[in-house]
């Protein structure tokens, strides 16, 4: 079965969780070992004090009782005591004792083990040598008794065994706090995420104020400045676009309402001429909304994140050429000199749409807004190192210095133009400019007077 939901606080939880157990593991294991060798020792201390006491009281009474008549009874109390702890009865704990003298005579040795002489070079008896047993060796003040105690490494080992019940039934409450931990420490620390969402859910839907819940936190704070940044991003492209609707509305107001006022006139026109007179300026303003639809659809299209550019590596001077030569007819009917000059290959990258729309926009104005006779427009390539360079200048009118820092803005138009536009043209061309990783600027125009603008965008190293 496929979750369709993938929850945040079991993910936490179960981080917390699988952290816990893994601690908590390696914890029970280091304090298991550290148990059982302490268990150990303490067997080991237990086996060496009564051994010790056995060689001592061998020694004090020196041959005066034989030994087996009191070892038997102390081995039998030493059994009897330690019987009294259930582990020792599961386990069916026998030691086991031998006593010797110095020169290695045997005096004692516990039921069921025979009596044997100890040589000097002899260590222990060969049948403790396979393993199977724990020994230690005591010997009393005066080294004239040996006694070995031992035990077997069996019974150790099941007095020294786990006991699993009560191991699982304390994993058990392990596990049961574990998860309690884990789920409160997964509900602490995602209470700023419920903060967020509550503060979220509460907003109408066209408020946009920033969010104020989760900032104080290292770890919600980079969230929430990013849905910060991303209702500002969209409450500027709402402003942006109830701006260009106000615009655009402004603009269009102005031929409609010329249209119409035409349409008046013809009404009411007497002559053919005065109506074929009227006719004409209702074409030209049917041409001027023509012209205006057109470049606001350009421009909605710009607007969007969805309008995309493919830059491909092409030779300027080869697009710039193509541009001038569609602009040869509307230059001849105005008698203006289109000029190029400059490098004669410059390898740049553009997207070519893109570029003859900035072209045509740019060259179009040079010469329509040119009242120079003769008038001149100048087009130049130059290659830079980072960068292709391309200048346009023309000597028509120009456009006064205070003006300059408003051209690029949308429907901004120079105060006393008598030639028609929308004022988007070099709007556009700047927004495709930019996206292209271009930039554009003004310069001078030519013989001291006109308008230029330079344009520069990215070079392609081959």
């Amino acid at each position: 079965m496929k979750l369709r939901y993938r929850s945040l606080w079991m993910r936490f939880a179960l981080m917390q969780f699988v952290l816990l157990f893994a601690a908590l593991t390696a914890i029970n294991l280091l304090l298991s070992a550290y148990q059982r060798e302490q268990a150990e020792l303490d067997m080991d201390k237990q086996l060496q004090l009564i051994a010790q006491g056995m060689v001592d009281l061998t020694a004090s009474l020196d041959g005066h009782v034989p030994a087996h008549a009191y070892m038997d009874q102390l081995e039998k109390l030493y059994i009897s005591a330690v019987m009294l702890d259930e582990a020792y009865q599961k386990s069916g704990y026998r030691p086991l004792f031998m006593i010797w003298r110095s020169d290695g005579t045997p005096l004692y040795a516990s039921p069921g083990q025979s009596l044997h002489p100890l040589s000097k070079s002899e260590a222990a008896p060969a049948w403790l040598d396979s393993g199977k047993w724990k020994s230690l060796w005591v010997s009393d003040k005066e080294h004239h008794y040996r006694l070995l105690a031992a035990e077997s490494r069996q019974e150790r080992s099941q007095l020294l065994k786990t006991d699993y019940k009560a191991h699982f039934s304390h994993w058990g409450i392990n596990f049961i706090a574990m998860m309690l931990t884990a789920w409160a420490i997964a509900h602490f620390a995602l209470a700023p995420l419920r903060r967020i969402a509550r503060e979220i859910a509460a907003k109408k839907p066209k408020d946009l104020t920033p969010l104020q819940q989760g900032l104080g936190y290292r770890e919600t704070s980079p969230l929430v400045k990013a849905i910060n940044e991303l209702m500002l991003r969209q409450q500027e492209l709402d402003q942006r676009e109830k701006q260009f609707l106000a615009d655009a509305a402004h603009e269009l107001r102005t031929p409609i309402a010329a249209i119409s006022a035409q349409l008046h006139v013809y009404q009411h026109s007497r002559s053919i001429a005065e109506q074929q007179e009227v006719m004409e300026e209702i074409q030209l303003a049917l041409q001027r909304m023509s012209s205006l639809s057109r470049q606001l659809i350009a421009m909605a299209r710009l607007e969007t994140d969805a309008y995309q550019v493919v830059l491909t590596p092409c030779d300027l001077v080869e697009q710039v050429r193509q541009a001038m030569v569609l602009c040869v007819p509307l230059a001849l009917s105005r008698g203006i000199e289109l000029r190029y000059e400059g490098e004669e290959l410059s390898l740049c990258l553009l997207d070519l749409h893109a570029f003859a729309s900035v072209m045509q926009n740019l060259l179009d104005n040079a010469i329509k807004y040119h009242d120079q006779k003769p008038g001149r427009v100048a087009v130049s390539v130059r290659q830079q190192e980072s960068h292709c360079e391309l200048t346009i200048k023309d000597n028509g009118p120009g456009v006064a210095k205070e003006h300059h820092a408003r051209l690029f803005e949308r429907f901004f138009r120079v105060p006393g133009n008598l030639q028609t536009g929308s004022g988007l043209g070099l709007a556009i061309v700047q927004e495709l400019v930019q996206r292209q990783g271009g930039e554009i600027a003004l310069c001078e125009g030519l013989e001291c007077r006109g308008l230029g603008f330079v344009l520069r965008f990215p070079r392609h190293h081959t």
